[in-house]
């Protein structure tokens, strides 16, 4: 069975509310003079209230009508009007003009992931004793936290490695033995680019929102993947159930493919 999980609507917290006018609802009203700033009018054959087809609702998350309450509900605001919707399946179920879209995680959301320098040289390590300032910086601004997701490091640019590697006679061997169970070439690729431009560390999240791919067969795909890199069972490509993260040693992965990484 296909089991889904839904609601009618969400509701606004108070959190400073401002009382303004009075309505038939907490957020909403019939018309009557003219909308304020807060307000939004909507009209048409999909409303019905008691005065015909017009219906006045609150769209700002800081006004209410009516007594105070810990929430309310009946107004325009984000929080109100989508509706939430969760679908589980089996894990190999598919369902019909249905797709899997991987989880959108902003780049901030996991501290792991930070890239290293441009040319993948090691961060340096901070002194255990900050020497004295003349003159203190000024600080940085703070990003906007839901302005959007933090920029994207860019590409590693020595990637030419990935050609020396995958043109080797070690992963031609690999290949090989892995036979069927082998990633695509550009799989691979995409694969070790995501991991190279954020230091060699990802979450599962994030690695599935990197390169496209459903959460049920991120684990399959970076197995599959573990073939082919892992030489002689070598760690190359380490994959964490439970911390859910997926790193690659570049430097191990160099020595057994006798190609240079940096």
């Amino acid at each position: 069975r296909v089991l889904i999980v839904t609601a009618d609507h969400g509701h606004v917290i108070d959190d400073g509310t401002v009382q303004r006018g009075q309505g038939e609802g907490d957020r909403w009203r019939l018309p009557s003079g003219t909308p304020d700033a807060s307000e939004l009018v909507f009209e048409g054959g999909r409303v019905k209230t008691a005065s015909g087809n017009v219906v006045v609702c609150i769209w700002s998350e800081g006004v209410r009508h009516g007594a105070k309450k810990n929430g309310y509900h009946g107004g325009v605001s984000a929080q109100e009007v989508v509706v939430p919707l969760s679908v589980f399946t089996l894990r190999n179920m598919v369902l019909k003009d249905w797709q899997v879209a991987a989880a959108s995680q902003p780049d901030w959301w996991a501290p792991l992931e930070a890239p290293l320098p441009a040319g993948g040289a090691e961060m340096p390590a901070l002194p255990k004793k900050l020497p004295k300032a003349k003159q203190l910086a000024a600080p940085t601004p703070q990003i906007d936290l839901f302005g959007g997701a933090l920029p994207v490091a860019a590409p590693d640019p020595v990637v030419h490695w990935i050609d020396a590697l995958q043109a080797s006679p070690a992963y031609t061997a690999q290949k090989a033995l892995a036979a069927r169970v082998a990633p695509a070439d550009p799989a691979v690729r995409s694969l070790l680019e995501a991991l190279a431009a954020r230091g060699g560390k990802l979450s599962k999240a994030a690695l599935e929102q990197r390169l496209g791919m459903p959460a049920m067969r991120i684990s399959g795909f970076v197995n599959a993947a573990k073939r082919v890199l892992n030489v002689d069972q070598a760690a190359v490509l380490v994959l964490d159930e439970t911390a859910r993260t997926v790193e690659l040693n570049r430097e191990l992965l160099g020595r057994q493919f006798r190609v240079t990484v940096r």
